[in-house]
């Protein structure tokens, strides 16, 4: 080994020479030995600590001059950084190839910051030509880019990981792509794939192009089993002890812009792959702020890889002052395999400041669940809002394969703000945040959801899910929280759905509140009466260490109350300004079908058309009279057309929205749209005549039912 003074200096410099005679200085053959403190200048060649037991003092920041390995170290950081921030000691690769291997740990406190980019400049000359990329997309994968930054990482703790830093990384006509691999160490604050500045991993440049999907260069972020963690009280409740020295804030990854403000940009496609063994608390696919700016956002999830909390495609800060804009221009997420998902959202995470403004202008946002398992799903935003009057977004929401514990929406759902724990209570840690109990999650666009094969637990719905206001937050904002402004659709074509099916959202129960004045509030108590499904909006359903799913109380030590002042806008909640639709081909669904939604108004016409299943005579059984019970029965064994199933027509203890009937004498045979005519032949009025319930509560006025190709008036209004 070259010994390193304790200063930092070098004492000497030479390299390994090879049997035939060849000399070679690089980072596997020249091998240094630390001792004392770490040297600020890394040139060409492997980093570790001359005694694995001594402690090494990291007290400046470093520089990498050539490719550099380090590995073996015990280190004492003695500053650190706040979300990828400027700040702290930070080690920057300078666009070399530097690999973080084996053996390295930090002492309680501060820990390493590292950028495989610089701290200033721009960064022109690729690293790697023509890198293959590892992807499910078949046309991703294999696919070369040239590779501006590369960093891997084996161990370690760290407060920032960035695959750039705060340097611009390539040009207009020259683009670079950044390149990062967590095969292991732990995280507490922030994963960064992109950087502070601009990222040009395409040519073409700009968010307006029409270019805009996952075959442009940008960022390339894989993590395969590194553990970012949850804040100190979140990680005891999920069942994996301490971390840190007292944390009150989660760590996130973000495959997007980040550090420095977290307003830069990457024209390109930001891809974001985790899989294997990773275990993370937040991940979004685009950057950190509102003023970021991400031409493509791309995410996978797969192997056994677990995401405690939330996985969502745009940003996680809300957009409070920046103004409507394309924080993100287009979104994919997929998920497969065997992995695991808290919550999963199509949009943004918008927390901390309050959501004011839109994070997408226009553009699409595609959600697949090609496998693994996920809690609840969410075309939409948390919180955060979509479109704009003038510029609709077009989401998808597809679920092929693997299982949805809860429920499927389309568009989005509102829900407290975020907050800081006490790292031993979990109670509220200082007033930051904490706005709003609301948010907006408003979907300017047409939405649509596809049932095509998979498991989901609960219920299907198009449109959005809202929530009642919670009393005792500092400030509130927001009207008709996680409305559609457009059109909403349900398909269905297999799998088993053993909820029911809604073409709209879900609104707030306000019968709950019909014996309480217009002002005042209504206690708690951790779900919203009413449901079925259990509203619990104080409340995060997470995955915990031993891979189960579970309710963990937003912040503890405060008992919300429900504000009943605004009972008339709850009316307004997850309203969809538009029409609505299901079409049933295939599947199993154990409960109802509504062309509406639940709680929610529509303003446009509610369509529902089933085709292609079992015929038979209906139920002459006696209704049930119970709001919300299934809407269908079993009358017959299974078989290959799937289980022979008929209708109990009840309008009892139901304030349907809409309703409608035909007659017709002559044909023996009761259908419906819930039971098709025979071989498949779609429902109309000549093969119906039994009262037909296709919208749950509070619809508009202005619109009517349509039912396979037969329209009725619409009745029943509160």
């Amino acid at each position: 080994m070259l010994p390193i003074t304790s200063n930092g200096s070098y004492t000497s410099y030479r390299s390994i020479q090879y049997s035939d005679g060849r000399t070679a200085s690089t980072m596997f053959t020249t091998i240094y030995e630390i001792n004392g403190a770490f040297p600020t200048d890394l040139r060409t060649g492997t980093y570790r600590s001359s005694d694995p037991d001594a402690t090494v003092n990291w007290n400046k920041t470093v520089y990498c001059s050539g490719d550099v390995i380090i590995d073996s170290v015990h280190l004492n950081c003695s500053n650190g950084g706040d979300h990828g921030d400027s700040g702290g000691y930070p080690l920057f690769a300078n666009g070399h190839r530097l690999i973080l291997g084996t053996g390295l740990d930090a002492t309680s406190g501060y820990q390493m910051q590292v950028f495989g980019g610089s701290s200033s400049g721009t960064l022109t000359s690729a690293i790697e030509s023509g890198k293959s990329i590892v992807s499910y997309d078949s046309q991703l994968n294999g696919k070369t880019f040239d590779i501006g930054t590369f960093l891997i990482v084996h161990s370690g703790t760290y407060d920032n990981i960035g695959a750039v830093g705060w340097c611009t990384l390539g040009t207009f006509t020259s683009p670079l792509s950044s390149y990062m691999v967590l095969k292991g160490g732990t995280i507490t604050d922030t994963v960064v794939g992109g950087g502070s500045s601009v990222i040009w991993g395409a040519s073409n440049g700009t968010i307006t192009d029409s270019n805009k999907d996952q075959l442009l260069g940008g960022t390339f972020t894989y993590v395969t089993g590194a553990k970012m963690t949850g804040d100190t009280w979140e990680e005891s409740q999920l069942g994996y002890g301490s971390v840190g020295s007292g944390r009150t804030e989660s760590s996130i990854l973000e495959g997007g812009p980040g550090g420095s403000g977290g307003r830069g940009s990457v024209y390109g496609a930001a891809h974001t792959f985790i899989t294997d063994k990773a275990k993370l608390w937040d991940a979004q696919a685009g950057g950190r702020r509102g003023d970021s700016t991400t031409q493509f956002a791309y995410m996978e999830i797969s192997g056994s890889a677990v995401i405690s909390h939330i996985a969502c495609g745009t940003i996680t800060d809300g957009n409070s002052s920046s103004g409507n804009r394309d924080s993100v221009g287009n979104v994919k997420i997929s998920t497969y395999d065997n992995c695991k998902v808290g919550m999963l959202f199509g949009a943004g995470y918008d927390t901390w400041a309050y959501p004011n403004y839109t994070s997408m202008l226009s553009g699409t946002i595609d959600v697949e669940i090609n496998g693994g398992t996920i809690g609840y799903v969410y075309g939409g935003g948390y919180r955060g809002s979509v479109g704009t009057s003038s510029s609709n977004v077009a989401i998808k929401v597809a679920v092929n394969g693997g299982t949805v514990l809860k429920d499927v929406y389309g568009g989005g759902r509102g829900g407290v703000d975020k907050i800081l724990h006490n790292a031993s209570t979990g109670a509220r840690e200082g007033s930051s945040s904490y706005w709003n109990s609301m948010g907006k999650s408003y979907v300017y666009g047409t939405v649509s959801v596809l049932i095509a094969g998979g498991t989901v637990g609960g219920n299907v719905y198009g449109g959005g899910e809202s929530l009642p206001r919670l009393s005792g937050y500092n400030a509130e904002g927001g009207i008709n929280v996680a409305s559609v402004i457009g059109s909403t659709s349900v398909t269905v074509t297999g799998g088993e759905i053993k909820g029911s099916v809604y073409g709209a959202g879900k609104g707030v129960t306000i019968d709950s509140f019909s014996a309480q004045s217009n002002s005042g509030t209504v206690t708690y108590s951790g779900t919203v009466p009413g449901t079925t499904d259990g509203g619990n909006y104080s409340q995060s359903y997470v995955v915990n260490s031993s891979g189960n799913y579970i309710w963990l109380d937003w912040f503890s030590g405060f008992t919300p109350t429900y504000d009943t002042s605004i009972i008339e806008r709850y009316l307004e909640f997850a309203k969809v300004e538009g029409s609505s639709s299901v079409n049933v081909s295939g599947g199993t669904i154990g409960g109802s079908v509504y062309g509406g939604g639940a709680y929610g108004r529509i303003t446009g016409d509610a369509r529902v058309a089933i085709s292609g299943g079992p015929s038979e005579e209906a139920s002459t059984a006696a209704p049930s009279a119970t709001a919300g019970s299934p809407r269908w029965k079993e009358t017959g064994t299974s078989t290959s057309a799937g289980p022979r199933r008929s209708r109990t027509t009840s309008t009892a203890g139901l304030r349907t929205g809409m309703t409608g009937s035909a007659k017709n004498s002559t044909n023996p045979m009761r259908r419906s749209a819930f039971n098709p005519a025979p071989s498949g032949a779609p429902c109309s009025e000549e093969a119906s005549r039994e009262p037909l319930t296709v919208m749950s509560r509070y619809t508009s006025d202005t619109g009517s039912a349509i039912i396979s190709g037969w329209k009725a008036p619409m009745t029943g209004q509160p």
